[in-house]
């Protein structure tokens, strides 16, 4: 009697912790009304397009890493964003590049409508299109799968943002340069849809590179997805 009652206590605690360690993974937020002028960004675990997208200008600016964001300090409500029409028959093509959250039922999309690749030499007047239908400009898309989209942001030519991924069902980063002064301001936003709000966390230095990159970081990220379109 005693063995199993053992048995049983040892099958009980095991269970309880896997659901803790389920419920930890699954809860993980980050209270933005706590964060500090000058913190770095604080994550459990960094999702993969943004680290890509960090390993990928370590290689010019050795001090381009997650350490060097900091934040802002300042809370901004977000705005009602406009509602769009659904994706187009020549966009679906695109579904599987969309950024999905955990429980894939939304998504941030940085292609359907077009987008602008930032130029190897940092002059707007030479930018080039990474995406041969894209416009001139570009819009970020917050949709909801099967159903209503929105527009979360629409840049010119000076801004594009080049990465975006989930930190968990309602919360999600996206990385952005802006021209400023002929200087490239570097910027991660983190956006909560829960508290409609979001932050920033800017570069703590200028962005300088010391070898001059072939490619930017959206044409090496959609070259590497290029075998999952329309396949998803």
């Amino acid at each position: 009697m005693k063995r199993n009652f053992l048995l049983f206590f040892i099958f009980v605690v095991i269970i309880g912790g896997c659901n803790n360690s389920t419920n930890n993974k699954e809860d993980y937020t980050i209270d933005l009304e706590t964060i500090s002028d000058g913190e770095m960004i604080e994550l459990k675990t960094v999702p993969n397009n943004i680290q890509q997208w960090i390993d990928f200008y370590h290689q010019y600016d050795t001090s381009f890493t997650l350490f060097n964001f900091k934040a802002s300090g300042v809370v901004l409500h977000l705005d009602e964003m406009k509602q769009l029409d659904s994706l187009t028959e020549i966009n679906k093509k695109l579904y599987s590049l969309l950024s999905f959250s955990p429980d894939n039922k939304k998504y941030v999309d940085l292609w359907s409508f077009g987008n602008e690749i930032p130029p190897t030499d940092f002059k707007t007047a030479s930018q080039q299109r990474s995406l041969n239908d894209g416009e001139a400009d570009q819009q970020i898309v917050l949709g909801e799968v099967g159903g209503k989209r929105r527009e979360l942001m629409f840049n010119g030519p000076a801004q594009i943002v080049e990465a975006a991924d989930w930190i968990n069902n309602d919360q999600f980063l996206i990385s952005m340069f802006s021209e400023e002064k002929n200087e490239m301001v570097v910027e991660i936003y983190l956006f909560d849809l829960k508290k409609e709000v979001f932050t920033n966390y800017r570069l703590s230095h200028n962005f300088k590179i010391s070898l001059k990159p072939q490619k930017s970081f959206s044409d090496f990220w959609l070259e590497s997805h290029k075998s999952n379109i329309d396949k998803r």
